[in-house]
């Protein structure tokens, strides 16, 4: 079914296709060159030149609503465009910020912008490290919660000075929820039914397709999830405004908040708006936007001879091949061809001395995450280590890429775990008997229709699969259990396909630190043996060309920009089903977390 829609779909975009396409070529080009060459100053964009250099003494702005994202496609930064932050710029930015004598403070505009638990705790580490630099950060919000989550926002304002509301605004500071739809009853009226094995009681990952509501198992594994995420939260509270813990999770349980609520809370420092926010800090320094500190700051060099650690991203569902020319619809995901091929890669170079390996997965195929399971550790026996960093979820076949690396190291709320494996078929019989569609054929080969949808598993057929599991799961264990030291009965009794958070998970034994990215390098100059003061060039493999990649990226797009953005607003809306459905027509065992946690 949902290879006929997404088939529809394509169809249409043929359809609207060419007209506009060489323009949106001529166009981004165009931009990209401009970008690339431009010698004329813009503010927002901020191109150094000698006639308007940075100020002496400055107090940078910076706004978060266009959101964050772990890694931006394409070969120039969105951010300077209006589009998302990556955040491993922005820490970057904000550390450099840190030590420079002209940077007074930062003005952090919030209320607004996508971002998740992981990357607020990133964010939130890197401005309590530039606070204690002897700077300053005021917070500003019209509304927290009008045009972002309103919860995970005031958390990253746990990290400043003072919280400034607009007395129109409110704070929707309510906690943390997770739901899903359950299909089971719909996808039966449709006579399709879902034929799932799964190992074990906690894993997930299909219950919504086969299932009327959530699984007891699972409803107290995810409970014991937000009830880690709230205490995070409530402890970021607690020590931000000076008070205990109780207070601060009853703070959390009354919300929402009206302004003078808020206020009187003690949540929030003082009612205003912008304009008077920034007079207050122009009758200091100047204001400087962030985006045009990043493209003039003077940053420090590092030394051509300095050790070299790979940076390499696998980000999204895990996934077999090396697809370049994926539909320009699709996610990011996790290709075990091109992630293989980065880490050897880094491990033939030679002035690398070290791998980091940065992960934000759902999990996915079996086979892939045992491809990039094997590729780290053939990493590894070059004598080079491979540190993991975890970003919002790394879980099932995202934690299965990590287990063999000699540290891994997650925020404290990253999504992890899910130690499980599930696998089978939408059978659609019933459905084409209520079409009168009557399907026929020949085959050879007893099991030849195994993963046919048109007929159920044999008795047999489905021994086969509940063997198929059992034997993928145990490997599992067993992954882990040696990637981690544990015993093989240590790692059954948290498994079973639990989540944890990266809190929970470091108690366990499944994550060696707390922190992100920079706490990442760092362990991995420790493994290396590089001393923690040495400064190292962090080099992201593969090694691609930015130019080169701004046009592979370009090449699928088959529109015009205006089908683009309306065919991008059906897909939205559709988005949460067809994942739901599309990620579970995959052939073969499959490692994967609820679709809830991948929001």
């Amino acid at each position: 079914m949902i290879r006929i829609i997404l088939f529809l779909l394509k169809s249409i975009v043929g359809l609207l296709a060419s007209v506009g396409l060489l323009l949106v070529v001529v166009v981004l080009v165009g931009v990209f060159a401009w970008r690339e060459a431009a010698e004329t100053f813009d503010e927002r964009i901020g191109f150094r030149t000698a006639e308007q250099a940075l100020p002496e003494s400055m107090m940078l702005e910076l706004d978060l609503s266009p959101g964050v994202v772990e890694r931006q496609d394409g070969g120039f930064s969105a951010a300077a465009f209006g589009g998302p932050w990556q955040l491993a710029d922005l820490i970057e930015a904000i550390e450099d910020a840190g030590q420079d004598p002209g940077v007074e403070g930062i003005l952090l505009r919030l209320g607004a912008g996508e971002l998740n638990i992981a990357q607020v705790q990133e964010l939130r580490d890197a401005l309590i490290a530039f606070r204690a630099e002897d700077k300053l950060v005021f917070g500003f919000a019209e509304s927290f919660g009008e045009a972002g989550n309103g919860t995970l926002h005031y958390y990253l304002a746990t990290a400043i000075d003072e919280i400034w509301l607009q007395p129109s605004g409110g704070l929707d500071l309510t906690g943390f929820l997770l739901e899903q739809p359950y299909m089971r009853e719909a996808l039966a009226g449709l006579g399709i039914t879902g034929r799932f094995g799964q190992r074990e009681e906690y894993k997930g990952a299909v219950d919504p397709l086969t299932r009327d509501a959530m699984s007891p198992a699972v409803r107290s594994n995810l409970d014991r999830l937000l009830a880690s995420w709230r205490e995070q939260l409530a402890e970021a509270i607690a020590d931000h405004r000076g008070i205990g813990l109780p207070e601060a999770r009853r703070l959390i349980d009354n919300g929402p908040y009206l302004p003078a609520q808020a206020l009187e809370a003690g949540l929030v420092d003082r009612l205003a708006y912008l304009d008077e926010i920034r007079g207050l800090a122009e009758t200091h320094v100047e204001r400087v936007s962030f985006q045009r500190y990043v493209n003039q700051r003077e940053q420090p060099e590092t030394s051509a001879d300095a050790p070299t650690v790979a940076l390499i991203y696998g980000i999204g569902p895990v996934v077999l091949g090396h697809n370049e020319g994926r539909s320009p619809f699709a996610g990011p995901d996790m290709q075990s061809g091109r992630i293989v091929e980065a880490l050897m890669a880094a491990a033939e170079d030679p002035a690398v001395e070290a791998v980091v390996f940065r992960v934000d997965s759902p999990g996915g195929s079996y086979a892939a995450s045992d491809a990039i399971w094997r590729a780290v550790a053939q990493v590894r026996a070059t004598g080079k280590p491979v540190v993991i960093s975890m970003a919002s979820l790394a879980a099932s076949g995202g934690y299965f890429v990590a287990a063999g690396a000699d540290r891994i190291v997650a925020q404290p709320g990253t999504v992890t775990g899910s130690i499980g494996v599930v696998s089978g078929k939408f059978v659609l019989a019933d459905l084409w008997n209520d079409l009168e569609i009557n399907w026929d054929g020949v085959q050879a080969g007893s099991n030849a229709a195994y993963w046919s949808a048109n007929r159920n598993f044999t008795p047999d057929q489905w021994q086969k699969l509940q063997t198929g599991l059992s034997a993928v799961y145990e490997d599992f264990l067993e992954t882990v259990a040696e990637g981690r030291g544990l015993e093989v009965a240590a790692v059954r009794d948290i498994a079973g396909g639990r989540v944890f958070t990266g809190a929970d998970a470091a108690e366990n034994g499944l994550v060696d630190a707390l922190g992100g990215l920079t706490v990442a390098v760092a362990a991995a100059k420790e493994v290396a043996g590089i001393a923690p003061e040495t400064e190292v060039l962090l080099v992201e493999f593969p090694q691609e060309p930015r130019f080169q990649r701004f046009l592979r990226d370009l090449a699928g797009l088959q529109a015009d920009a205006t089908t683009l953005v309306r065919l991008a607003q059906v897909v939205d809306r559709l988005e949460p089903v067809l994942r739901m459905i599309g990620a579970f027509e995959a052939q073969g065992p499959q490692m994967r977390v609820a679709p809830a946690l991948e929001q």
